[in-house]
């Protein structure tokens, strides 16, 4: 359990140094734990609108040279979220992050929990050549 929590606590507190890596290495490794995938996507969804604010402010800023203020506050925006995001994960809690662009869902989930539908079974009655109903 407390691997969980600490892998929890990486996906949130490392997006404060190292953006969306650490959410989405968590993520695509760690399939098996529901609990911890979504925490990581979470994380992930929350870190690449933060990377499309910085790039939203560069771009703002590069522009108009009086908003070059905008690029300090997604900075502290984001170490904010995600530190009441750490410790709400501490305490066991999901968190939803007010700012989220929801980009990634369970695909990976869900394609490998699918099986296949099994193949029909050959018509022997008819010598084989059909397919049952």
């Amino acid at each position: 359990m407390t691997d969980q929590k600490n892998l929890t606590l990486v996906c949130h507190f490392g997006g404060i140094v190292l953006g969306f890596i650490p959410s989405l290495v968590i993520y695509l490794v760690k399939k098996d734990d529901t609990h911890l995938q979504e925490h990581a996507k979470r994380a992930l969804n929350f870190q690449l609108a933060v990377l499309a604010a910085f790039v939203a402010a560069s771009v703002i800023g590069s522009i108009l040279p009086f908003a070059s203020f905008l690029f300090p506050v997604v900075w502290i925006g984001n170490i904010v979220l995600c530190v009441i995001a750490g410790m709400k994960a501490n305490q066991g809690e999901m968190y939803e992050y007010p700012v989220s662009i929801p980009l990634v869902t369970n695909l990976l989930r869900r394609s490998v929990s699918k099986p296949l539908p099994a193949a029909p079974a050959p018509c022997v009655a008819r010598g084989g050549l059909g397919v049952l109903p």
